[in-house]
């Protein structure tokens, strides 16, 4: 969060918001006000003469719900009709007075960005009648996206290209929550400027839930049961019961010395017709202002008679250690029947894997600065992509004979050691690792059987090298996982499919033309999707027991046969699989791609970039001390965990199977850290009350809070500025992970001061201890 004082912000449009007050406090449900935005419509999004994105292309009308909607506790108002005038806002610096609504906890928006290929980050600024601003960013997501899905709230299974054509790829309608801190009753909302962006943010819908103002009096219900939902998680262990998840609000202001609406174990029950609750959920400590998610395991007391209910009225009770009641809430629990899926609580709690990239790439393995390695064989045969840097480098290094296959024989995998590798992702810290079994060459490191013979199985070093790193595995504790490419980008049968970078057959040579490479290995098909791109899923699956299907590009696809039968087997194995949203449906977290969210996001997500800064495959032309420190590993890490993400972090080993030692030395490092700095990690989740503030991230678990500073903390003291309402009270005990050496750290000395703040306090020598990021970690005291 990034504090200042007031700035003059011109107004670009009228900003004025017609019919805006301060609303009677509701009793014993989450409050949400719509806040009118149709006065500052500019852009019609929806019906065959709509033009959302400039181009032409439009929503559906019959998609989209009409009138107030809600979602998730929150109530938006959407047009009462679309398609006939305009219904949605393009952001472009204007700045909306909101002057009257008072104390606000969260604003809630109903968007999308109107580019088809990859996130983009805009600013929000807010600004309090104390003079203070808020800005807060959003990673704006695409309304429909050309290679993966980032699943909406509203969704649209096609949109229109022009009146009379439509492209069925999944459109969709995304939100957003802002929290803020109510130090102040809020004034304006300033909207970023992106009119000339080539990802143009669409505004639908605004909406804000208050916080309790001053004075308002104790009996009043400050906290409440906001949202409950079916999820489809299960319990780690048998009986694998599926995880209802409630939500806890506490409306109350997060100001300093404001009463604590939970502050000793409380637990969680649930009465229902529909379900019968094993054991109740857990809360230890809510802060004023906060929110926490419960997850409580049940049994369906008549799953085929309830199968196709989408809500179902449960009684949600918090009760003390005594058993007394403390709230009561009535709530509808919500089921989601659609192409979600929620990763496995495994998944949530591992927080950093290891991704590794080789191939018959890992041969050239060059690429001009800032582009992928693993990309050659693209690049050799675009050279209007790379200015033919490739092509050049191909021709003075090679000739015009050596076309990319005839690196396969070079591909020796002769000094992999699975185990060794195995043995590296553990000392890193690591808790999964995917391996990319095929890229878009088309050449698979398994044993691909009879859907071709372009394999390492077959040609090159003639060994299973995933089975062998499979093997290795299943005496650690890392969890599974394969990439996967949907495509291929010179393979003959792709032809009948192909799309944008990936246009199927045989690649003309570059230095030869009309001369057509070999697609060596490949055996005859009927059918790419059914006979490559299926069959091989379901090889990874059912031969190489996968626990992450991580696909890449999407494109045509069958994961709609695949996803079913792999998620039902998996049960009956007592397994817990999830896939990533590349697949083309069924997808259980988003995947950005060198880039990471840059504030909370609630789903679940994962960053995958290399060690490399630029490249996921090996690329000789990287040098030592350009690939990522162990400083920027860590630093990475904690940020995006502090945003609810998982880090998935790239090796790019060699023609040989060698992890390069300047790889080795910085994966080691972060392992070392992890080691006395994991409790901060694994296991945690995000702090709803924000993930920063200035360069300290915040993470949790039920009883424990952990403040992790990205920069050396001041020599003796850290202080947490009042500006973030910390879960800290009397008794709890603050240590410094790291320090203390062999006898482990030791509690320090803090308190809270006068306006608020809270200030921590070391030895210098404590601090010197610790290398790369500072973990303080609170641990709540039993009460």
């Amino acid at each position: 969060m990034k504090w200042s004082s007031l700035l003059q912000i011109p107004l670009s449009l009228p900003s004025f918001i017609p019919n805006l007050a301060i609303p009677s406090w509701p009793q014993n449900t989450y409050p949400s006000h719509p806040v009118p935005l149709s006065h500052l419509f500019d852009n019609t999004a929806a019906g065959v003469a709509g033009n959302f994105d400039g181009k032409g292309r439009s929503y559906p009308l019959e998609f989209l719900p009409r009138g107030e909607w809600e979602w998730e506790g929150v109530r938006y108002a959407l047009p009462a009709s679309w398609g006939s005038k305009a219904d949605n806002l393009v952001c472009a610096g204007q700045t909306l007075d909101v002057s009257g609504v008072g104390y606000v906890r969260e604003l809630h928006i109903l968007y999308a960005g109107d580019w088809i290929d990859g996130e983009t980050t805009e600013a929000f600024e807010t600004v309090f009648e104390d003079g203070t601003t808020h800005g807060v960013q959003l990673s704006v997501k695409n309304w429909w996206n050309l290679h993966w899905l980032n699943e909406g709230v509203i969704k649209a299974s096609y949109h229109h290209v022009t009146p009379t054509e439509d492209s069925y790829n999944l459109t969709q309608i995304h939100q957003f929550t802002f929290p803020l801190s109510p130090l102040s009753p809020l004034q304006s909302i300033h909207l970023p400027s992106t009119s000339q962006s080539h990802n143009r943010l669409h505004l639908f819908a605004l909406s804000y839930t208050p916080a309790l103002p001053p004075g308002v009096p104790e009996k009043a219900k400050d906290l409440v049961a906001r949202h409950a939902r079916l999820t489809s998680k299960t319990q780690p262990e048998a009986p694998f019961a599926p995880l209802l998840e409630v939500t806890l609000t506490s409306l109350a202001r997060s100001v300093p010395n404001a009463n604590f609406p939970i502050t000793a174990l409380h637990t969680v029950h649930l009465k229902s017709r529909h379900f019968e609750q094993l054991e109740p959920g857990k809360v230890y400590r809510l802060a004023p202002g906060d929110e926490t998610r419960v997850r409580i395991p049940v049994r369906w007391v008549d799953a085929k008679r309830d199968r196709d209910e989408t809500s179902l009225p449960a009684v949600v009770e918090l009760r003390d250690k005594k058993g007394k009641v403390r709230g009561k809430w009535t709530v509808d629990v919500e089921r989601r029947f659609d192409r979600e899926m929620d990763t496995p609580v495994w998944w949530d709690d591992a927080k950093f894997g290891i991704f590794i990239h080789w191939g018959v790439f890992s041969v050239p393995a060059w690429a001009p600065t800032g582009y992928y390695a693993e990309w050659y064989n693209w690049w050799l045969h675009s050279p209007f992509e790379d200015a033919g840097a490739t092509q050049k480098h191909h021709l003075e290094t090679y000739g015009t004979s050596l076309v990319y296959d005839d690196f396969i024989p070079q591909f020796t995998a002769s000094k992999f050691n699975a185990t060794d590798w195995i043995d590296l992702f553990e000392d890193a810290g690591a808790k999964y690792f995917v391996i990319t079994t095929k890229h878009h060459d088309g050449f698979a490191i398994f044993d691909t059987g009879s859907t071709t013979h372009r394999s390492s199985k077959y040609l090159g070093p003639q060994r299973d090298l995933v089975g062998e790193l499979m093997a290795a595995a299943t005496n650690s504790t890392l969890r599974k996982g394969t990439y996967f490419s949907m495509p291929e980008w010179f393979s003959p049968d792709y032809a009948a499919y192909g799309i944008d970078r990936f246009p199927g057959g045989l690649a003309e040579n570059p230095f030869k033309p009309g001369d057509r490479e070999a697609y060596t290995g490949r055996l005859e098909v009927k059918d790419y999707l059914r006979d490559v791109q299926l069959a091989q899923m379901r090889i990874l699956a059912q031969q190489y027991g996968t626990e992450i299907m991580w696909c890449d590009i999407g494109g045509p696809n069958l994961t709609r046969i695949f996803a079913p039968e792999w998620y039902a087997q998996a049960a009956k194995e007592g397994r817990q699989v999830t896939m990533n949203n590349r697949c083309g449906s069924h997808a259980s977290f988003d995947t950005p791609e060198f880039a990471r969210f840059s504030s909370v996001v609630p789903t679940s997500w994962e960053t995958s970039e290399g060690i490399d800064p630029y490249s996921y495959g090996f690329n000789r032309r990287t040098l030592p001390q350009e690939y990522r420190s162990a400083d920027t590993i860590v630093q990475t890490l904690v940020d995006i965990v502090s945003k609810n993400g998982n880090y998935l972090l790239n090796l790019g080993p060699d023609e040989e199977g060698t992890i390069i030692e300047p790889m080795r030395e910085r994966l080691q490092e972060a392992g070392e850290w992890l080691r006395h700095s994991g409790e901060c990690i694994y296991g945690t989740t995000y702090s709803s009350l924000g993930a920063e503030l200035g360069p300290l991230r915040f993470t949790q678990t039920p009883n424990t809070f952990c403040i992790i500073s990205l920069t050396p903390p001041p020599s003796n003291c850290l202080l947490i500025p009042a500006l973030r309402q910390l879960p800290i009270l009397p008794g709890d005990t603050i240590t410094l992970l790291g320090s203390g050496g062999d006898g482990g750290p030791r509690p320090l000395d803090w308190e809270v001061e006068e306006g608020g703040g809270v200030r921590v306090c070391y030895e210098e020598w404590e601090r010197e201890e610790v290398r790369h990021a500072w973990a303080f970690k609170v641990e709540f005291s039993e009460r």
